[in-house]
């Protein structure tokens, strides 16, 4: 029963005399604010007003039990409307703990901007015993963050949950016992857990292994201010968190989502005769940001990062550009935090932005919020206008525009990282074949090589960011087919663990006495021409030689040198390029090829008036190993771009009237191609050598005639056959033919 899942409340009447005075002392605040939640969902929706100091004091009572050693402590999970203050509920519990009885307490938080905004806002409260640890922090930095953690310095400690699951916890905390952990943000766990950050469903089961392994317990704490209640239907988030968190038995606090102060203006878009549905969304958003730039601060939720500059500037006059930035997670670190702070301060009076902007960013003033087209979920919609209206005497107002071609951009933000049903099954096969393989173990390790050909996902240039991605589609898929097993079999027939997927690489040894590799050698290859240098297939050699220390343990001591002395791991990336020759060798190779090169051109100035066959090219790059990409290729296979799929005959762009006068007349040559997020493709172009050009078509229209232009036969015979196999087709489409199906 769900039902069953659910602690029992200790609400004291009020909180400790020594937590008010920490509020006032630390926070500047008199009383503590009230929040409004559900009595008891299961028999209906009456409400009640909680005082945020009586759940603070349960939190620590549940604390101290652990302390006690008590093993009746039970977890928290509460819901509570953006701007209702749950940072509080968990940063005064923290302190207390941590001035009482030495405690630490761990906060798992999905956003480094939000972890960042948290730890600041404590600093320069005057509060110093706090800290992160992201990887916008340098290696020096981190090991002084952990250095301080471990030796008491630290009470408040704050990181990501993929940080949390690659190390043992004492490389973090050293000897210091854990009072509490937080897992913030906690509608993570269900939504992104389940797509593109994998560690966070894991993390349950990370902190249950973690109170086994440290031999006491400890309460964990979830918040987060969007969470869907339906336990007898599908969606249901709030018994999602509580089975991925292993929270039960779980004193709940589901509060009201609704914020009083923020109205909504929901309004269907018109598409007036003869525009098309790109002018009119954009004469619409013009509409809207004009009223918006008028005594407004704005947010404007885009759901592409692409384009969004492009975008914008067609939204905005050139005279008011300068009150608008756009904002979106590729700008890097530097530049996000000039436009929060710009915006903050009123530089900025409209921020156009991808949900990037959402969790975490609590300006106070900004009263609009503006969608150009539906958030990808109901959790994303929910957290995107919470952002209005933080200040209680401010009234907020969420606008969207809405035509159903809108829901064109939710169908692309659902497809971007999908796993197709033919990788899964692939993937299930492939796992089904392993555990044969393995003599039908109850456990065993697989590598990402087991599955690589099953998911066959484009190559990128470095490995290890190819590795990342494979990894992660790898977990999603397996987490999938767990949950759907679970789902059939009334419980978990299958339990996948949070390890790193990893098979091969490369360590280095530095005492060239060789003792790792006379003791290791049947898991070790040596590379060629490198001294001290072999690549080794870790799982096997974790498997077989050091799986009594656990994985983790494992990855992070041979990484760190301290797995066996004199020996450490070797970035696999800067290896697989070095390795394979020597400098000289390239230098020579190279030297060669442009002199080969060199004598065709030059036989061909003096010979054929500069003019060469391209197979001519081809043989000597062949010789090289090398290949020349033909001009007149223009698709090929995404799973192998060396296999062309589409080979049109004719030309794509050709020079026209003043196009063909210049430096160098009657040639044109692209510099490069922008595919907007409405299918609309900008060919930017030179002609002859002194102007630039940009062409317009569409995806559609290139691949239309990339797959139907026929192949040119290179003879008049040929043309003339494909012109009037085309006519003739042309004639079925127009209805001057009728087409006869068998």
């Amino acid at each position: 029963m769900i039902e069953s899942q659910i602690a029992a409340r200790v609400l004291p009447s009020k909180c400790r005399e020594a937590v008010k005075v920490l509020l006032q002392e630390v926070y500047g605040y008199e009383d503590f604010r009230n929040l409004e939640v559900y009595d008891d969902l299961f028999k209906g929706k009456e409400k009640l007003q909680l005082s945020q100091g009586q759940l603070i004091e349960e939190v620590i009572m549940e604390a101290e039990k652990g302390i006690k050693g008590d093993s009746s402590v039970h977890n928290l999970l509460l819901t509570a409307p953006t701007g209702a203050g749950k940072s509080l509920l968990f940063q005064l519990p923290a302190i207390y703990l941590g001035n009482e009885y030495k405690l630490l307490t761990l906060v798992v938080s999905p956003l480094k901007a939000l972890i960042v905004d948290q730890v600041e806002a404590l600093q320069e409260l005057g509060y110093e015993r706090v800290a992160y640890a992201s990887s916008d922090l340098s290696p020096e930095q981190k090991n002084e963050v952990y250095r301080r953690v471990r030796d008491g310095e630290v009470d408040l400690f704050y990181l990501s949950p993929e940080l949390l699951l690659a190390y043992d916890i004492s490389y973090f905390v050293g000897e210091r016992r854990i009072g509490l952990v937080v897992v913030d943000e906690a509608h993570t766990v269900t939504t992104w857990g389940k797509e593109f950050r994998v560690d966070y469903w894991f993390l349950g089961r990370h902190l249950e292994a973690l109170k086994n392994a440290l031999g006491y317990v400890f309460p964990v704490f979830a918040l987060t201010a969007t969470a869907v209640w339906n336990p007898k239907g599908g969606n249901d988030m709030i018994f999602d968190t509580i089975r991925s968190l292993h929270l039960a038995p779980c004193a709940l606090y589901v509060g009201t989502v609704k914020r009083e102060n923020i109205g909504f203006d929901i309004t269907a878009m018109t598409i007036e005769e003869g525009e098309t549905y790109d002018k009119a969304k954009q004469r619409t958003v013009a509409a809207r940001v004009e009223d918006f730039l008028d005594g407004h601060k704005t947010i404007i939720y885009y759901p592409f990062a692409g384009g969004i500059d492009m975008k914008l500037k067609t939204w905005v006059y050139p005279a008011n550009w300068h009150w608008v930035a756009s904002y979106y997670g590729k700008k890097d670190k530097e530049q996000k935090a000039e436009i929060i702070q710009a915006f903050k301060e009123g530089e900025k009076k409209i921020i156009v932005a991808t949900k990037a902007f959402g969790m975490g960013v609590d300006i106070s003033d900004i009263d609009r919020v503006y969608h150009v087209a539906p958030s990808g979920t109901f959790v994303d919609y929910i957290q995107e206008i919470g952002r209005a209206a933080r200040d209680k005497n401010i009234s907020g107002v969420a606008a969207t525009d809405f035509n159903e071609r809108d829901f064109y951009y939710m169908k692309r933000l659902h497809s971007a990282g999908a796993i197709s049903q033919e990788q899964l099954g692939m993937i299930l096969k492939k796992v089904w074949e392993i555990y044969l393989m393995k003599g039908c173990s109850d456990e065993m390790q697989m590598s990402l090589s087991d599955f690589e050909f099953a998911v066959r996902l484009p190559r990128k240039k470095n490995k290890l960011e190819y590795e990342s991605d494979l990894e992660q589609v790898i977990k999603t898929a397996l987490l999938w087919i767990e949950e759907d097993l679970s789902f059939r079999h009334g419980g978990s027939p299958v339990e996948i663990n949070s390890q790193t997927l990893f098979a091969d690489g490369y360590v280095q040894e530095k005492t060239g006495d060789a003792a790792f590799r006379k003791k290791y050698k049947q898991y070790m290859v040596p590379v060629e021409g490198v001294e001290g240098v072999y690549k080794v297939a870790f799982e096997s050699l974790w498997e077989n030689c050091f799986s009594e220390m656990g994985y983790r343990e494992f990855k992070r001591d041979l990484y760190n040198g301290n797995l066996f002395e004199g020996v450490r791991a070797a970035a696999v990336g800067k290896h697989d390029v070095l390795l394979k020759e020597s400098a000289a060798d390239i230098c020579f190779k190279l030297a060669s090829l442009l002199k080969s090169l060199k004598d065709l051109l030059t036989v061909s100035l003096y010979g054929n008036k500069g003019k060469f066959e391209e197979d001519d090219l081809r043989s000597i790059f062949a010789a090289y190993d090398m290949d020349v990409p033909s001009a007149k290729r223009f698709i090929t296979s995404l799973e192998d771009p060396t296999r062309i799929i589409a080979e049109p005959g004719g030309y794509l762009l050709a020079p026209i009237d003043g196009e063909r006068i210049g430096d160098v007349s009657n040639v044109l040559f692209s510099n490069g191609w922008i595919a907007d997020e409405d299918g609309t493709v900008y060919i930017y172009y030179a002609s002859s050598d002194t102007r630039m050009h940009v062409a317009t078509s569409t995806i559609d229209r290139l691949t239309d005639y990339c797959l139907h232009t026929p192949v040119d036969g290179l003879r008049s015979a040929a043309s003339v056959e494909n012109i009037c196999k085309l006519i003739e087709s042309n004639k079925i489409v127009t209805g001057e033919t009728k087409q006869i199906y068998l």
